[in-house]
């Protein structure tokens, strides 16, 4: 965060009993507290304008201008993020203890899994570190230190029954540049990953990145810094999307005590949308950016109503957990298992955490197919048009999922009973 290294060491000396400063420099300082303010406000306009003023004062004094030109350079980088910023509704937001941020992502069986590091692994850890795994159960991904102490990316496949060795995600750290990374999660296409770093080109912090895999050269696309209202100079990660049920988190500090973050939920766009700088002056849009109220972006309140029943369905399914004897799998005529301990075959008792958590799944669907199919019959043409495409895409996963647990229930009944 270049700009407030800058700013803080001027204006921090006004504060200091031990520094004399003279009238000029008393002057300075409250030009750049002033700047100071705008940026916090993101009205680079204002700061731009302070500085321009600035740059030419110490130019005609034949003072140096290298400090003001340089957190000038960073005024027009920010604004030049604020002109990109999206449009995003924004549902839900709740602040929580910082190591309690996982409880506020209630993603769905079909969206993989997030977990903390230390109980993943059963390993110290005292950053923080998340391992996402995939849907299937046979692909996570992490955040650990190298060799080098560097914080990076990992991931591991599930190759027969057994792991791979653990192997570091290349191409994502730029050449010569040391990251910080962390907090990953990718989309159910296997390709798309998001994740948090901390490096040169961001607004402060951690910043949200997105990159793509590409199978022909078998390696990561060039990430990009998916921008505001998603970024900014706190820091901003863990940004997951849950795309069967169309919401979507992400946890940011901005704003925050220390140890408290707050999580936002949000409703993905389809494709990115910008606001327009025409419709919309860049006082607004940064109110937009720093997501200052999220009933701001209100602008289609069935929308958002139908986006926070759905949410609430969620969370509610997510507190419940499997109790003993709340399931029971019918191995034969003779014997009924109700518990994990009862399964005897380590492979069949794997096989069973997956068919819990995809049953658990179905009813989620279930219920969310159900909401669909109502609001289809009430909404209006264009609505229609927007809710086909999501009920045939739930209808096509509700038989898919049927057709996987009929299937992994036989698994499960020939590897057990070939134990005995």
């Amino acid at each position: 965060m270049k700009k407030y290294l800058i700013l803080s060491s001027i204006i921090a000396m006004t504060g200091c009993p031990s520094v004399q400063l003279s009238a000029q420099q008393k002057k300075d300082a409250d030009l750049y507290a002033e700047v100071k303010a705008a940026m916090d406000e993101y009205d680079f306009d204002t700061a731009t304008d302070l500085l321009e003023k600035e740059i030419a004062r110490l130019q005609k004094r034949r003072k140096p201008t290298e400090e003001a030109e340089q957190l000038l350079t960073e005024v027009q980088r920010y604004a030049g993020k604020l002109e990109a910023t999206e449009r995003v509704v924004f549902v839900d937001s709740v602040v929580v203890d910082k190591d309690k941020l996982l409880s506020q992502y209630p993603l769905s069986g079909e969206s993989g899994s997030l977990y903390a590091y230390s109980t993943y692994f059963q390993k110290p850890d005292t950053v923080g570190c998340v391992v996402f795994k995939n849907q299937l159960g046979n692909h996570v991904i992490f955040a650990q230190p190298d060799k080098e102490g560097r914080q990076m990316l990992w991931q591991q496949e599930m190759v027969g029954t057994d792991w791979t060795s653990p192997a570091r995600i290349s191409g994502l750290d730029e050449e010569g540049e040391t990251l910080t990374m962390g907090y990953p999660y990718m989309l159910s296409d296997g390709t798309t990953l998001y994740y948090a770093a901390v490096g040169e080109d961001g607004l402060g912090g951690y910043d949200i990145y997105m990159t793509r895999y590409d199978v022909d050269s078998q390696s990561f696309l060039t990430p990009e810094n998916i921008g505001m209202p998603f970024n900014s100079p706190a820091n901003d990660y863990m940004y997951a999307v849950d795309e069967y049920n169309n919401l979507g988190w992400f946890a940011t500090d901005r704003n925050q005590p220390e140890g408290k973050v707050c999580v936002y939920t949000f409703i993905p766009n389809p494709t990115r949308r910008l606001y327009s700088m025409e419709e919309m002056d860049s006082r607004e849009i940064g109110r937009r950016a720093r997501i200052t109220s999220i009933r701001d972006t209100w602008t289609e309140p069935q929308v958002v109503k139908q986006a926070q029943s759905v949410l609430a369905s969620l969370s509610s399914t997510n507190k419940q957990t499997v109790r003993k004897g709340d399931f029971e799998f019918v191995l034969s005529d003779a014997r009924t298992c109700v518990l994990e301990a009862d399964f005897k075959n380590p492979e069949a008792r794997q096989q069973l955490k997956w068919w819990l958590e995809n049953r658990q799944s179905l009813t989620q669907t279930e219920s969310r197919l159900s909401a669909l199919r109502d609001e289809y019959a009430a909404a209006d043409a264009d609505r229609k048009n927007q809710l086909a495409p999501q009920i045939r895409l739930l209808e096509g996963k509700l038989v898919q999922t049927l057709a996987d647990l009929h299937t992994t229930e036989k698994n499960i009944r020939r590897l057990e009973l070939g134990q005995e």
